[in-house]
């Protein structure tokens, strides 16, 4: 039921009024636990009804999720490439034809981080690799990684 649900379910009215009370209960819940326990246990009824219909197809959603999909690749190829050099938002949101706020707020919703902490996180990755396997001083490591001062590679 949770897969179908990525595409929106309808349940029947009957399914509806079966659970009704559930989720009243549910919405005036304090105790935390009990709350837990009735979600699951609405969750579980609510799988059982058989004729609820999906909202919209799974070639909508799977489109979707494909172009979301190809433009942080696209990002993280990017990144992977001039992670040595300055990497701005604007520039980011330009390669996927968005406004840097868009793109700021679709980048952290899709991958868990800002760009920005992303690049940082790409970086250090680097950089603790170079400091494991090479012997190289710390300061020409962290240049090389796009570091602009030694204070920021710290």
């Amino acid at each position: 039921m949770l897969e179908r649900a990525q595409r929106g379910l309808a349940f029947p009215e009957a399914a509806i009024q079966i659970v009704r009370e559930d989720i009243v209960n549910l919405a005036h819940s304090t105790d935390s636990f009990a709350s837990v326990i009735r979600l699951l246990n609405l969750l579980y009824r609510l799988s059982l009804v058989k004729d609820a219909k999906e909202l919209s197809s799974s070639s909508f959603i799977d489109a979707e999720e494909s172009i979301e999909d190809d433009r942080i690749r696209l990002i993280k190829d990017y990144v992977a490439k001039h992670y040595m050099h300055d990497i701005h938002l604007k520039e980011l949101a330009d390669m996927v034809c968005m406004s840097a706020e868009s793109f700021s707020r679709f980048f952290r919703h899709r991958t868990g981080r800002t760009p920005n902490r992303y690049i940082i996180d790409y970086r250090l990755g680097i950089a603790a690799r170079l400091l494991l396997q090479t012997k190289l001083a710390v300061s020409e490591i962290g240049f090389s990684c796009g570091f602009n001062t030694l204070s920021h590679f710290n």
